[in-house]
């Protein structure tokens, strides 16, 4: 099979009844219940820098142009990545992408992080510490769920509350 460190794609395709299969921390402060979701879709990344951009990609890719979410989706994606590769531990990361009626849900998993993901409060004159702020500022829902394979984080988009914000 080919991996994500050999140069080739893993793409994953299926529909799950509940994205993870079960509860997840909903931005840090309460538990949510993950609605029904599919289709979905993931491909794993080596832990590089290089692999911010093709993850991006992937979600703009399964998304396409005419998505009221994509930028936000991407953005978020973006930010997710680069704190994988500054946060976790050296190994494979995953992006899954669950289709919802009214939006998209997007997570990214490491693998083997041992840090639980937090909001900062950065200075003005900070060069880092504000991915999750957007994270947190622009999805509708967003959360983490940790087990011993590592830090899943998601986040939800909902089409409607773009549209509001457009």
């Amino acid at each position: 099979m080919a991996g994500a460190g050999d140069g080739r794609s893993v793409v994953e395709f299926g529909r799950m009844d509940r994205f993870g299969g079960g509860s997840w921390w909903g931005g840090g402060r309460e538990e949510v219940e993950a609605e029904p979701v599919s289709p979905v879709c993931s491909q794993k990344f080596a832990n590089a820098a290089c692999q911010v951009r093709p993850a991006r990609t992937f979600v703009a890719g399964l998304l396409g142009p005419a998505h009221p979410c994509l930028d936000d989706a991407v953005l978020l994606t973006s930010e997710l990545a680069g704190n994988v590769i500054r946060h976790a531990v050296d190994q494979d990361f995953t992006v899954t992408v669950a289709f919802k009626p009214c939006g998209v849900l997007v997570a990214v998993q490491d693998g083997g992080s041992t840090r639980i993901p937090t909001l900062l409060n950065p200075r003005d004159d900070e060069t880092s510490g504000r991915g999750l702020l957007l994270v947190n500022n622009l999805a509708a829902r967003w959360g983490f769920h940790r087990d011993p394979s590592g830090t899943t984080v998601w986040f939800e988009l909902d089409e409607l509350r773009r549209a509001a914000t457009d």
